[in-house]
């Protein structure tokens, strides 16, 4: 099985930018988290989209939002949701209850491969017990 490497970005941590990025499978997986009360905009998108230019064009990337701040019905608007699925850079938009599922099914994981979020709080984000703080998701 493989694990999960894990780099919090502190330098950029903050609006429009990669909080944290992951390494599985040779792979990069570039996540920003959102921790807001509205839904995830066109814009945002946008911005993230130029963060991860500089980045392997097979890495998994994901704006993760905090599904218990969120006050508004939708999670994105529909103009940042056509943005994030018509982008070649595979973009994707989900709470912290799917987030292990995109994972899964990016890499097309075996049986065998185990990934589990566990033990998540707004403030802390935890895989495979490498805790990272004031990380807001």
């Amino acid at each position: 099985a493989f694990g999960l490497l894990v780099y919090k970005i502190k330098e950029t941590q903050g609006y429009n930018r990669i909080d944290i990025i992951v390494t599985y499978k040779e792979k990069l997986i570039l996540i920003q988290c959102k921790n807001i009360e509205i839904s995830i905009s066109v814009q945002t998108v946008r911005v993230f989209k130029l963060a991860i230019l500089r980045f392997s064009s097979n890495s998994l990337r994901i704006i993760v939002y905090n599904n218990k701040k969120l006050k508004e019905k939708k999670y994105a608007t529909v103009k940042a949701k056509l943005w994030a699925q018509t982008s070649k850079r595979n973009i994707q938009i989900c709470n912290e209850d799917k987030f292990v599922d995109i994972i899964k099914d990016f890499y097309e994981l075996d049986n065998d491969d185990y990934i589990k979020l566990v033990d998540y709080k707004a403030d802390s984000f935890n895989i495979n017990s490498l805790l990272e703080e004031n990380v807001s998701i």
